[in-house]
């Protein structure tokens, strides 16, 4: 027995001497800002790019911008997510770390109503004028909008950028406090940095990421170079290759959010519902699109189609993806294949989620009045129209201004799949 116990304190030796080297070496940690949205449009900087990064700097543990109550269970931004399923299909520890103060953002909707929002607006905007470095910037680069979609990871993680926020955020503190208006600028942080730190005394002379919003790098990065045996990671110390994705988990992400690994309840509802949010939705029900049909580019028609294909064998009988199906042949223009789909939506529609029920009902029998209109068959048309109408209002309020767009005007004349 001696004999056995000494064997294994020999094997273990070097295993133990390893983390006692670790753990007298200084904490890597490069906090990456990401663009949140704006990466599906920026070539520059996409959810591919944040991909090569974690590769190039290799990781020990991940620190994600994920509520820990929402971690695995809720979407999120999709560049976490995508991080998150990195450090899994990796077996590397990831941490959620973000952190809310009750509903700021309703806070600040209804602060900027007041008196004392415009005084104290008119005061930033001052004093952001008096700002050499806000100016030069701005004078440099455009606005938000101009910039969003152009620039690269390295800028967005550069100093430039970085300096701008801390110096608007310094503004924002001054005129307003930790407040609403800038969604309680030190105390999210503050408990950010906590959680982080809880991930950094799990991790000691390891290499840790902390995967975050662009906004926050600044003021995690003087946070982090403030403590001790920590070294805070250039992005521009990295050498960073743009080569194909090689995990399958990654790659199925990637192509169409497939939360798989991510989820602990990955039943096919769950999966399609957050597949659905990534892909159906903003190429077919984006701003507008459901109040205005005829302004879908067809563009958008063709992507969702393909991706229909694609989910076909997997999500085919889910309620939410045959109404999908019966959505793309009404713009296509299929009106009896559309017709038929959509009544198979509403014969199963117990099978709806209640969270989706009270759009996807009413909606699955108003695509049929359109159809029936555009059939030339104005009759049905108007009685589905009333269906559709009285469904919506049993599933939840109907404001006044949605039951025009939706279904009254369309009473008083025929769709015609043309922009009014």
């Amino acid at each position: 027995m001696k004999d056995r116990l000494l064997i294994a304190l020999f094997l273990l030796l070097p295993a133990l001497q390893i983390q006692a080297d670790k753990i007298d070496q200084p904490t890597e940690v490069l906090v990456l800002g990401t663009i949140h949205s704006s990466h599906a449009k920026n070539p520059n900087y996409s959810y591919e790019n944040v991909i090569h990064i974690l590769d190039a700097y290799q990781p020990e543990a991940v620190c994600v911008e994920i509520r820990p109550r929402d971690f695995r269970k809720n979407p999120s931004l999709r560049e976490m997510e995508l991080a998150s399923i990195y450090g899994l299909a990796n077996n590397i520890p990831v941490y959620p770390i973000d952190w809310w103060r009750g509903n700021a953002r309703h806070e600040r909707r209804e602060y900027v109503k007041t008196d004392e929002y415009l005084q104290k607006k008119a005061q930033a905007e001052q004093l952001r004028k008096e700002s050499r470095i806000i100016q030069h910037f701005e004078q440099a680069n455009g606005s938000w909008h101009h910039f969003r979609y152009k620039k690269g990871y390295r800028w967005w993680n550069g100093k430039e950028y970085n300096d701008y926020h801390t110096q608007g955020y310094r503004i924002s503190m001054e005129v307003y406090g930790d407040h609403c208006m800038n969604l309680y600028y030190r105390t999210r942080n503050d408990s950010m940095m906590a959680l982080i730190d809880e991930a950094i005394a799990s991790h000691r002379g390891e290499r840790i990421v902390v995967v975050t919003g662009a906004e926050h790098k600044h003021y995690f990065d003087r946070a982090l170079d403030e403590r001790d045996h920590i070294e805070t990671v250039n992005l521009n110390s990295l050498t960073i290759e743009e080569k194909p994705v090689q995990k399958e988990a990654i790659k199925k992400y990637l192509a169409g959010r497939d939360p798989s690994i991510y989820l602990l309840d990955a039943t096919p509802e769950k999966k399609y519902r957050w597949i659905r949010s990534a892909g159906f939705t903003p190429l077919l029900h984006g701003p507008d699109m459901d109040f205005h049909p005829y302004s879908i580019p067809q563009e958008n028609i063709e992507k969702a189609s393909r991706l229909l294909e694609r989910l076909e064998e997997e999500y085919g009988r889910l309620p939410d993806f045959v109404f999908e199906k019966g959505w793309v042949d009404f713009l296509k223009g299929h009106y009896d294949r559309s017709i038929a789909w959509m009544k198979l939506v509403v014969k199963d529609s117990a099978n709806v989620s209640q969270e989706m029920k009270y759009f996807l009902i009413p909606s699955a029998i108003r695509t049929q009045a359109y159809c029936h209109d555009l059939k030339g068959n104005r009759r049905k048309a108007l009685e589905l129209y009333n269906q559709a109408k009285t469904t919506a209002l049993r599933y939840g309020d109907l404001p006044e201004w949605k039951r025009n767009v939706l279904y009254d005007r369309w009473m008083e004349k025929p769709y015609t799949h043309e922009k009014e």
